[in-house]
């Protein structure tokens, strides 16, 4: 079936008209570079949702109305288990249908108005849905070193290589053994991804190896062609990497059973990041995670409350005029600028 669509009062062309399930398949059929297994998933789940929001509405029609009608749906929506989306996941869902709307346009399956509409609908706000979950914190460094017995060696070396380099779980999974040169420099080793989060962005992406990830790594390598994964699967055929959700699984049964503190992989990250401000700073953080701005990185450093207690500390080492006033050590209008540390 086609339709013809109008830009102001001049027909432009005839489009096909899909439903919205048939565009998503469409989406995920045609679209030359493959569409990884987490945001398939998404995908799909994304429009059956928008699909049960909107029963009677095809491709060529859906708008910004109906998208913020779909969020509005999602809001009050409860998931499989009996809860509401929180807010970051509605976002995410209707983020992914702009971007099937977008490509579409560009493959001219649906108007360009549609998908150019579709991006000036905002995503929502805090406070705006059910549910809010709350902003990720770093592991501890003691719970991530107490749950390492009782993993799998396997799931304990890939924690400790997330630990000492901040990679992302996703990251150490899909490592495979030609990304890693080991005659960088003759004492550390080099880790280039053939594919990372901004090469679409011409950005670059390198990670230096010291001797203890070396030592992690060494294990993994031996009689594997450069394609291999590094990390294999753990019950299945070793050519095929181990995936994120297996390496969170195991954490989280361990963590349980043993009644351990409680974290993801995806926190080690945080905890890295937090430590190389700690000891450095945010910049040297931002080298260290691969970020293009320290803005991305500001959202992994958990380390203000630590750099704030050293600010009072140093305030008490070195003496203030504030302070000593509030304590009823000096009186108002006493000279104090030449205090060590200033009159602050």
């Amino acid at each position: 079936m086609d339709s013809i669509y109008f830009e102001g009062c001049v027909p432009v062309r005839t489009l096909p008209v899909f439903s919205l399930h048939e565009l998503a398949e469409t989406y995920l059929k045609k679209r030359i570079k493959p569409v990884g297994r987490a945001d398939r998933g998404n995908i799909k789940t994304a429009f059956a949702l928008l699909s049960e929001c909107h029963p009677a509405v095809d491709s060529s029609v859906f708008d910004a109305e109906h998208l913020e009608e779909f969020q509005r749906f999602l809001i009050t929506k409860k998931n499989t288990k009996g809860e509401f989306y929180d807010r970051s996941h509605i976002n995410k869902l209707a983020g992914f249908v702009k971007a099937v709307y977008n490509w579409c346009a560009r493959k001219k399956l649906v108007a360009y108005s549609r998908a150019a509409e579709l991006k000036f609908v905002p995503p929502l706000e805090d406070g705006d849905a059910n549910k809010e979950n709350p902003d990720r914190e770093a592991a501890r460094i003691e719970d991530i070193l107490a749950v390492l017995p009782y993993l799998p060696p396997q799931i304990a070396d890939m924690l400790l290589l997330l630990a000492l380099t901040g990679l992302r779980p996703s990251e150490v999974c899909k490592l495979t053994v030609g990304e890693i040169k080991q005659d960088y420099d003759g004492e550390l080793w080099l880790y280039l991804p053939n594919q990372h989060k901004t090469k679409r962005k011409k950005k670059k992406r390198a990670l230096l190896l010291g001797a203890e990830e070396q030592s992690i790594l060494k294990k993994y390598l031996t009689g594997k062609t450069a394609d291999m994964p590094v990390f294999g699967n753990l019950h299945r055929k070793k050519d095929k990497a181990i995936t994120p959700t297996t390496l969170s699984n195991h954490l989280k049964d361990a963590i349980e059973k043993h009644s351990l503190g409680t974290f993801t992989p995806y926190q080690v990250r945080h905890t890295k990041c937090t430590w190389v401000s700690e000891v450095l700073d945010s910049d040297h953080a931002r080298a260290q995670l691969g970020h293009s701005s320290v803005f991305m990185t500001a959202r992994y450093d958990h380390s203000e409350v630590k750099k704030q207690k050293a600010v009072l500390q140093k305030r008490k080492e070195v003496g203030c005029a504030i302070s000593r006033y509030v304590r009823g050590n000096l009186t108002a209008g006493t000279p104090a600028a030449s205090e060590k540390g200033g009159a602050v």
